[in-house]
């Protein structure tokens, strides 16, 4: 009914703290109150589907945020949701399943924790203090993925043992952290892409 639809949009901007915009028109909001105002609009009759494409784009990080916990209570009621994004960390943080595409086909599907099984736990994660000057004359198979002014992201591949990589970092630098783990969603996508690419001459 009108009253519900009413009361449930005020519902709603109450808790994006944006009750004031009643009066104003779609065209006159900056674009991350667009996109607040679509997805209010998307989940007003509280629908068992949820297609969702960029959601986050043009939000800041405290707007994000509160859109995030909203997703992650829709999936806890039981709402199925279909995310689209090109933000990997996103997907780590929302989805329980995922179907990476190149160029229209599926390159690699499956549920999120089997897939970065699937890829083994070759990936370092270190942090240090001191001259980072070390990355630059890293052991043969040592790759870096990622790196910072204190922490790096490396993957180990031709055999290359994490051990004689901290042996390595340690002759110049402290360490703070040094953890092997499974690779980034990112670095998978990236990984696996470049395959198909590969694969298909292109």
């Amino acid at each position: 009914s009108g009253d519900e639809a009413k009361r449930r949009t005020m519902t709603w901007l109450d808790r994006f703290g944006a009750a004031d915009w009643t009066g104003k028109k779609v065209m006159d909001l900056s674009k991350g109150m667009q996109q607040k105002v679509q997805f209010i609009a998307t989940l007003l009759h509280e629908p068992d589907l949820l297609v969702l494409d960029e959601p986050l784009s043009g939000l800041d990080p405290i707007n994000a945020e509160l859109l995030n916990d909203i997703i992650l209570e829709r999936r806890t009621a039981g709402k199925a949701i279909l995310f689209s994004t090109h933000r990997m960390e996103q997907v780590e943080k929302l989805c329980d399943d995922i179907c990476l595409l190149d160029g229209g086909r599926a390159v690699l599907q499956g549920g999120l924790r089997e897939v970065k099984r699937r890829f083994g736990r070759d990936t370092v994660r270190l942090e240090f203090a001191g001259a980072p000057e070390f990355l630059d004359t890293l052991p043969a198979g040592a790759r870096i993925v990622e790196r910072g002014p204190q922490s790096v992201e490396l993957r180990l591949t031709d055999g290359l043992q994490s051990r004689t990589l901290l042996e390595h970092a340690l002759r110049t630098v402290d360490i703070h952290r040094f953890e092997l783990v499974e690779p980034s969603l990112n670095e998978i996508f990236i990984q696996t892409v470049g395959q198909a690419t590969n694969g298909n001459g292109r």
